[in-house]
Order: C-alpha cells, then sequence, then structure tokens
C-alpha cells in the first residue's frame, strides 16, 4: 500500500450536501483500496462525518467500518465493509433517483 499523505490521497468531502458526500464517496472508495491503512482510517473518518452530516446514515456507518478496521491494522477485515460502503452508496443513488433528484 502506498504512504502518499491523505491530502495526496483523494480529493476532500465538500461541504455538506448529499450529492457531492455521493460524488466523493466514490472517489475515496477508489483511493482507500490503494492506500496505507492509516490514509484508509483518515479517508474514511472524514465521509463518515460528512455522510452522517447529511442523514445518509448506512453510508457513515459503513465508513466508520472501515475506519474501525484500519485504525485496528487488519486489511483482510477491509474487505466487507468496503463492499457495505459500496452497496450503500448505490442504495443512497437509487433512492435519490426514485425520488427524482439527479445524483
Amino acid at each position: 500500500m502506498s504512504d502518499v499523505p491523505v491530502s495526496h490521497a483523494a480529493p476532500p468531502v465538500a461541504g455538506s450536501n448529499l450529492d457531492e458526500v455521493l460524488s466523493e464517496a466514490d472517489s475515496m472508495l477508489a483511493a482507500m483500496a490503494s492506500r496505507s491503512l492509516s490514509a484508509v482510517a483518515e479517508l474514511a473518518g472524514a465521509l463518515a462525518v460528512h455522510a452522517r452530516g447529511t442523514g445518509a446514515s448506512k453510508i457513515a456507518e459503513a465508513a466508520e467500518a472501515i475506519r474501525d478496521a484500519a485504525s485496528g491494522h487488519d486489511n483482510v477485515a477491509l474487505a466487507v465493509p468496503m463492499r457495505r460502503l459500496n452497496e450503500a452508496i448505490s442504495v443512497e443513488r437509487r433512492l435519490r433517483h426514485a425520488e427524482g433528484e439527479t445524483v
């Protein structure tokens, strides 16, 4: 895994707009796959805070699980919470689409 500083790992999640969180969550998920565990923990923690601020609790919960696994330095344990995050992002997009909002 790369030890690139987190500030260079992925763009930060901007604002508390759910559309922005969904867009940035995809970028952060991709970045998490190639970063050090400490960087993954930091990225996931930031995503959790921003997702919770928009009411996207499933995204926040999945990001928190990633943060906890990465903080425990268990990269094998990251697979399940990363899949949960991907699923939570998809569900949130479908809900937004069903409500007639663009994402």
